[in-house]
């Protein structure tokens, strides 16, 4: 075995998420131990990165529109459909964002109601379609929460620890 097998644990993971190396393949832990600790390290980042997002979307009360998106989980979800349907350029109706969202229909109904009543939704052109999209209010605010998720995605280590984790469930794969 080599130096790298001799650090202390840091983090709760062997070698601070370092890979051990040996000198002998034979005695090399077991693929499936390898693949259990790659898991383990990548759920131990997820739950970090999602705690900072809880935190964040908790905090982040300062105006009506993080309020209102705030709140629940459904409201948060909208914006996001309703920014999506801006960005592909394909307004979605209240049925369709109903069955995206698993909500009822009348859910939807309320919910886009009061995002139109505060400019946060808007009514697509032809209206006689009744298709919805964000305002560009809304986009402003759903590119603020993009960046601060890109953010810390980058800050944290699932991005490393999923890619360590994938590389070796194809290399498992391709043999």
């Amino acid at each position: 075995m080599t130096d790298k097998e001799n650090k202390p644990h840091e983090g709760g993971i062997p070698n601070g998420g370092v890979m051990q190396t040996h000198d002998d393949w034979a005695t090399a832990p077991p693929m499936e131990a390898v693949e259990t600790t790659l898991f383990k390290a990548y759920a131990k980042e997820l739950f970090i990165r999602e705690i900072t997002v809880f935190k964040y979307r908790q905090t982040r009360m300062n105006n009506k529109i993080q309020r209102y998106f705030n709140s629940t989980p459904t409201r948060n979800a909208l914006a996001r459909v309703l920014c999506l349907a801006t960005y592909v350029n394909q307004p979605y109706t209240k049925t369709e964002i109903s069955e995206q969202l698993g909500v009822s229909r009348q859910a939807v109904h309320d919910l886009i109601e009061e995002c139109a009543a505060e400019g946060w939704a808007e009514l697509a052109k032809p209206e006689s379609r009744k298709r919805y999209r964000a305002s560009p209010t809304l986009i402003e605010a759903g590119e603020s929460y993009a960046k601060f998720n890109f953010d810390t995605v980058r800050e944290s280590g699932v991005v490393d620890a999923f890619a360590a984790l994938s590389s070796l469930q194809k290399l498992r794969q391709a043999s």
